[in-house]
């Protein structure tokens, strides 16, 4: 069996998975995602495949999403934001902030 996904992991509040692929996108869907082609949140910066994707698991504080490219060799530190509640409370993807995280070096 063969797909474009190359690595997944869930968020530390069980509401969200992240998936990065072949194309160099990082996607955030609603957990659990019973439906096909379910709604997701797509992100890039990657310049070409993502190897994996994981979140942190902070004791305190907002989580991070870390993902790792393959050809441009980067690993990206992306803050999340998301608001579990609202995400449960509706069954459409609700806008979920991740922003790319500078930390001022060059590559």
């Amino acid at each position: 069996m063969v797909n474009d996904i190359n690595g997944v992991d869930r968020s530390p509040d069980g509401q969200i998975l992240a998936t990065g692929d072949d194309f160099g996108s990082v996607k955030l869907f609603k957990y659990p995602s019973p439906v096909p082609k379910a709604q997701y949140q797509k992100f890039t910066g990657h310049s070409s495949h993502v190897t994996n994707v994981q979140f942190t698991r902070n004791k305190v504080g907002q989580p991070y999403l870390i993902t790792t490219g393959g050809n441009d060799k980067c690993i990206f530190q992306w803050k999340y934001l998301c608001d579990a509640d609202a995400i449960k409370a509706n069954d459409e993807m609700e806008e979920i902030e991740l922003k790319a995280l500078d930390d001022g070096y060059a590559s």
